[in-house]
């Protein structure tokens, strides 16, 4: 289960059912459909529950030493980092 931290729970479940869904129409047997499923999605979602957990983490820091240097960190760290980090979240092959 992931974290709120990037608002990915509805999301993921909407790719689950269109992915599913996909994967039904050409596969006869359940078992194997739903197997062809996690293999396809497991991957991703893994990456979606360890980027929410650290985004989670470092934004919920209560030290304020460590609150300034990662408010410096994100002021200083170029944007197309952080798009290049959430690509992959929003980045899905129907």
């Amino acid at each position: 289960m992931t974290t709120p931290n990037i608002g990915q729970g509805v999301g993921q479940a909407i790719e689950d059912a269109i992915i599913l869904s996909k994967i039904l129409k050409y596969k006869n047997c359940k078992e194997e459909a739903f197997g062809e499923f996690e293999n396809l999605r497991i991957p991703k979602t893994k990456k979606i529950i360890n980027l929410s957990w650290r985004i989670g983490k470092v934004a919920q820091l209560d030290n304020p030493f460590h609150i300034k240097i990662r408010n410096s960190i994100m002021r200083m760290l170029p944007s197309k980092i952080q798009e290049n980090q959430l690509e992959s979240v929003f980045h899905t092959d129907f």
